[in-house]
């Protein structure tokens, strides 16, 4: 029998009191691995939490290791405090509205404000119904991109992010070249 660290145990510990809630259900040994495989990139109290806030909803069903994850996911969102899409919108407005909202700065408010056209261009902007529903959509865009990042499994992630560091250094590399052949043709 595998023996199993005590955050592991705290998992199992977790899904077997859910699982009470679930008379016909049955749970073998290797149902527990399967969740903590799918787990393991997730810190235990988000887990735990998100186990216990499922508990508390009154499902038919046990639920899949997904939408325990996905729930996790959620939480870990809250802990990190990142702005839903309205409040993103809220903060980018608060540019030119003071007070600053405490989002202002964060890279996905950025990001979004770059995906429809920069600050300049909001700054500017004679349609701010548009502009806001074009926020939102590219804010959520991006917001999804990081977290379906976040929800490949640890290899997969480390492998796509290798190849994304690989292509950044060759249109580095690149950009340099061009450089230097302009500084030697000059």
């Amino acid at each position: 029998m595998k023996k199993y660290n005590d955050s592991d145990n705290a998992i199992i510990q977790a899904l077997t009191n859910l699982l009470t809630q679930f008379p016909g259900q049955k749970f073998a040994a290797e149902n527990y691995k399967g969740y903590l495989s799918v787990f393991q990139d997730l810190p235990v109290q988000h887990i735990l939490d998100s186990i216990n806030g499922i508990g508390a909803e009154g499902r038919e069903f046990f639920p899949p290791a997904g939408v325990i994850k996905a729930r996790a996911f959620d939480l870990r969102d809250v802990a990190l405090d990142i702005p839903t899409a309205y409040e993103a919108w809220e903060a980018a407005l608060s540019k030119w509205n003071p007070p600053a909202s405490k989002w202002l700065d964060h890279p996905l408010v950025d990001r979004a404000v770059r995906g429809i056209g920069g600050w300049t261009y909001l700054g500017n902007s004679s349609n701010l119904m548009a502009d806001r529903a074009r926020f939102i959509e590219a804010f959520d865009t991006f917001r999804d991109k990081e977290r379906q990042m976040e929800r490949l499994p640890a290899g997969v992630r480390d492998r796509i992010e290798a190849r994304i560091d690989e292509h950044k250094e060759k249109q580095v590399n690149e950009a340099i070249t061009k450089l230097l052949k302009g500084k030697v043709m000059k």
